[in-house]
């Protein structure tokens, strides 16, 4: 693919995305289905599907587009300018990546085949209450048995746990609890005898679960790629995730930006817009600097996890969602102030983007955990 070819799908992937969400996903369509039970449209869901959305970070051999992080990340971009909530960054990025990188066929094949076609939500299941942020720190047996594996344990921050088909499992099979060289991952049916759910919302309208683990059966074919290690694999597949983490806050960090622009310009005290006091004009600029910085920052990342490996690209990913979570967060609640008190109603869009910025912080490393990893990565190179 040239240049000019490039340009051109970037272009339509955006206009693509824009059509939908402004059509099918204005706020008040937001509004009422972060309150259905499921928290999101199973219509929509396959509306996307449809749309070749799912394909987008599969590589070609599995009928997908390219896999190229360039165009999922604006299309996660896009997601974030319109607040856009559903299980399509934990199925279709994060766990699709990890199945790809990972999997054997035929279970590789079959399951990136059902995800693309939006038959099958798949959700992680990677970290436990004492985990924080560590992988490694893992105390979810994986015991041998004649016929396969039997999972024992609990799992927290299970993204959409309430409608996914399917689990990655991360699971130790052999070491102490914080070693890094005996973890498995295993692909489970939701159905699957011994799993137990409890099902939460979460502050930004979203889904997650805890689930427990209790002498869980699994065939040895669960088992994704060789028994272990599988976190190098694995911290590939997140750190494309959590470049295209980075993209959709890069577009939270935009809609903001536009919403208070245009609420100062509208506002007025003593006769005159808010936005015509030099203060606030300075406080506009910080943010639409910020806005910018997040944007290259983000751009950066997704080339990272595009033309590099290793631990150069672990160390830019990091750096990337370290800034862009804290820049975020300054511009949410710059903007939360510059609305007011009335900035915290539901009926206000603003608040609603507060909120998500938190979420999308908190998933797969907050900006102090990745400022202290970009620290040690630095310091070992």
């Amino acid at each position: 693919m040239n240049q000019i070819e490039k340009i051109e799908q970037c272009n339509m992937i955006e206009q693509s995305a824009t059509r939908f969400l402004q059509n099918r996903y204005p706020f008040p369509v937001r509004q009422k289905l972060i309150n259905t039970n499921s928290g999101y449209c199973h219509h929509q869901w396959q509306e996307t599907a449809d749309l070749g959305w799912m394909q987008l970070p599969l590589s070609e051999h599995f009928d997908g587009h390219g896999g190229n992080a360039e165009f999922v990340a604006i299309l996660m971009r896009e997601f974030g300018r319109n607040n856009y909530q559903s299980p399509y960054f934990v199925s279709a990025v994060l766990c699709a990546k990890v199945l790809e990188k990972m999997a054997k066929d035929p279970v590789r094949t079959d399951m990136l085949h059902q995800i693309a076609e939006g038959k099958a939500i798949v959700s992680a299941a990677f970290y436990e209450k004492q985990s924080r942020y560590d992988l490694c720190n893992t105390t979810t047996s994986a015991t041998q048995s004649d016929n396969g594996y039997t999972l024992q344990g609990s799992k927290v921050g299970v993204q959409y746990g309430n409608i996914a088909t399917h689990l990655l499992i991360l699971a130790r099979a052999s070491g102490d609890q914080l070693d890094c060289s005996g973890l498995s991952i295993f692909l489970v049916p939701k159905e699957r005898e011994g799993i137990g759910f409890e099902h939460h919302r979460t502050h930004d309208g979203g889904r997650v679960s805890i689930v427990q683990l209790n002498n869980v059966a699994v065939e040895r074919n669960s088992l994704i790629g060789s028994e272990y290690p599988a976190l190098p694999k694995l911290q590939e597949a997140l750190n494309f995730a959590i470049a295209m983490l980075c993209a959709e806050l890069a577009g939270v960090m935009d809609s903001t930006f536009k919403l208070v622009l245009e609420f100062v310009k509208t506002r007025t005290q003593f006769n005159s817009s808010i936005g015509s006091f030099q203060s606030i004009q300075h406080r506009l600029v910080d943010m639409y600097m910020r806005c910018e910085l997040a944007t290259s920052m983000s751009r950066e990342a997704t080339r990272a996890v595009n033309d590099l490996i290793g631990p150069e690209q672990d160390r830019l990913v990091s750096a990337a969602k370290a800034e862009i979570g804290r820049l975020s967060i300054l511009n949410a609640e710059e903007a939360i102030q510059l609305h007011g008190a009335m900035g915290m109603m539901d009926e206000m869009p603003i608040g609603h983007f507060l909120k998500r910025v938190f979420v999308l912080n908190s998933l797969y490393g907050d900006a102090e955990h990745h400022q202290a990893r970009y620290r040690q990565l630095s310091r070992d190179q």
